[in-house]
């Protein structure tokens, strides 16, 4: 096999491999005082061991963040009517996916789009 395919195969598996680590969810609390739409004003937080899943409270108007406890289902459900009745709550389960949809970059995955047509222009 050419060294650019093995060099290829590595960095394709290298993006697509998550390593070990304990969920990371966006914390914020209602009783903060603080826009907890605004990610800049959250806390980062690292779950534990077994917790697997994200969630975003949105409770009269408001909205709380955290980690949500065994994995639940990528969902968000409403319950009532109007602003100030409506609960929504939302679970997800990746890192920060509790955010108000910000895209998530992968360094690995754009090093890799970026070097293997390099690679192939190049012979080795």
């Amino acid at each position: 096999m050419e060294m650019k395919n093995v060099f290829t195969i590595l960095l394709v598996i290298l993006g697509v491999c998550t390593f070990a680590h304990g969920l990371k969810c966006y914390a914020c609390n209602l009783d903060d005082n603080t826009d907890c739409t605004d990610t800049s004003t959250n806390i980062e937080q690292e779950c534990q061991t077994e917790i697997d899943s994200c969630s975003k409270i949105l409770l009269k108007g408001k909205t709380s963040k955290g980690c949500a406890g065994f994995k639940k289902e990528t969902i968000c459900k409403k319950i009532g009517e109007g602003v100030k009745k409506t609960v929504e709550t939302c679970y997800c389960n990746g890192d920060f996916c509790n955010s108000a949809g910000t895209f998530k970059t992968y360094p690995i995955l754009i090093a890799s789009l970026i070097l293997v047509p390099l690679l192939n222009s190049f012979r080795l």
